[in-house]
Order: C-alpha cells, then sequence, then structure tokens
C-alpha cells in the first residue's frame, strides 16, 4: 500500500525526474534504431513507383529518382543522404529500376551495361555504392528475375568483380 501511496503522491507532484530520464532513453533508442540498415532505390519508370514508396517496409531508407531528369551523382547524393552520410553501413541494396537484357536502367541516356562500365561515371556510381554497404553487403536487382538473363548474369557478375 505504501508504494501504492508513493507512485500516487510521484504522479501528482509533477515530478517528472523518472519520466525525463525514461524519455531521454526513448530518444536515444530511437536515434540508433533511426539509422537504415537497408536502402532501395526506386525508379520512377516502375509501374506504380508511388505506391512502391509508401509500401517501403519502416527501417527501410527509400530514394525515389526520375529516370528522366536525375543523374548518377544526384541518386548517389540521396544515397548517403538517407545513410546518414555514413559509409559501410547498409546490409542491402534494392534497385527497382526497368530492364533490358544485359543493362540496368538508372539516368535517361546512360545505362549500365558491360561496354559502359568503362565509363569513369558509372563505374565511380557503382564504386560508391557499394562504398555504403558493409563487407558481407548486397545489391538486390528488384523488378525483373536477371537470373533468367544470360546477358544480365554477365553484367552482375562484372558489377560484382568491380565492387
Amino acid at each position: 500500500k505504501e508504494e501504492e501511496e508513493e507512485e500516487e503522491n510521484t504522479e501528482g507532484s509533477g515530478n517528472t525526474g523518472n519520466a525525463g530520464v525514461q524519455g531521454a532513453l526513448a530518444s536515444f533508442k530511437g536515434l540508433a534504431a533511426g539509422t537504415a540498415r537497408r536502402l532501395v532505390l526506386v525508379s520512377s519508370r516502375m509501374l506504380f513507383a508511388d505506391v512502391l514508396m509508401e509500401a517501403v517496409e519502416e527501417g527501410v531508407a527509400a530514394v525515389y529518382f526520375d529516370w528522366r531528369f536525375s543523374s548518377l551523382d544526384k541518386i548517389m547524393y540521396e544515397c548517403k543522404a538517407q545513410c546518414g552520410g555514413a559509409l559501410g553501413g547498409l546490409r542491402s541494396i534494392g534497385l527497382m529500376t526497368h530492364h533490358k537484357p544485359g543493362a540496368i536502367g538508372l539516368v535517361k541516356g546512360l545505362r549500365t551495361t558491360r561496354r559502359n562500365l568503362v565509363k569513369p561515371s558509372v563505374r565511380q556510381f557503382w564504386v560508391a555504392l557499394a562504398q555504403l554497404m558493409t563487407p558481407d553487403g548486397r545489391i538486390d536487382i528488384l523488378g525483373y528475375d536477371g537470373t533468367r538473363c544470360v546477358p544480365t548474369q554477365r553484367l552482375l557478375e562484372e558489377l560484382g568483380d568491380l565492387v
């Protein structure tokens, strides 16, 4: 009974010491949980891209990019911003974009292909994307099955060797 009376007295007295500590702990917990460990990039060329962005799970950072007006530098800037500028913290990156056999379409006029991997801007983008991930992290191409397409498999192998 004494404990119940003490709790009632504490609640009514305006003493927020314990509540303040609990609030501070909750905010620190939120900071730690706020760092996403997964990232998904969604191209404007995906059907219902806006719905896909809304469907992203809590704890997954999302970057929407317009393939017509974006650049690889702009996409990378947005990725780094979503990661809080921290390198090496992502477990996975999902990429939802249009596909042609042996090509990953990110921005208009500059597909990622085996031939284009020699272009400094394309190479730099994929290396920078890999730097956002943990050593055992991975990039998942979502939106199509690349395992059924031999040219895409070869491209993914070369990307794996690059990063």
